[in-house]
């Protein structure tokens, strides 16, 4: 009886093993050439100039990779200005080395606040 029911079930799970591997192959194709279409695009990498701010407070555990990030983004046309407000730990020493590394981040020292 056994040998009878996997006559049955073997054709339909092989059936339905290539079905679901075509499907994704397909759907793989379709993702492959949709992101291939989206990164060919000029405009996605030269449109307008785009200003990223990022205030920074004595983050010297954060601030490089922060930035790292924003440099390896694929729009080209952007710069990044950096508020330091003010931080004492490495922060100003890190963004500095950023700075004189590439012309596109620009750092802002921020002022102390008024006593009042």
């Amino acid at each position: 009886m056994f040998h009878f029911l996997s006559e049955i079930v073997s054709p339909v799970y092989y059936t339905i093993l290539i079905a679901a591997a075509t499907y994704f192959f397909l759907l793989s194709l379709a993702n492959h050439y949709e992101m291939w279409r989206f990164t060919s695009a000029t405009s996605v990498f030269n449109g307008p100039l785009v200003s990223i701010l990022v205030p920074a407070r004595n983050e010297e555990q954060n601030i490089e990779r922060c930035l790292k990030s924003l440099q390896n983004q694929l729009y080209k046309n952007y710069e990044i200005i950096v508020l330091n407000d003010n931080s004492t730990d490495k922060t100003l020493e890190i963004v500095s080395r950023i700075v004189a590394d590439d012309s596109r981040v620009k750092v802002i020292n921020g002022e102390p606040l008024p006593d009042d």
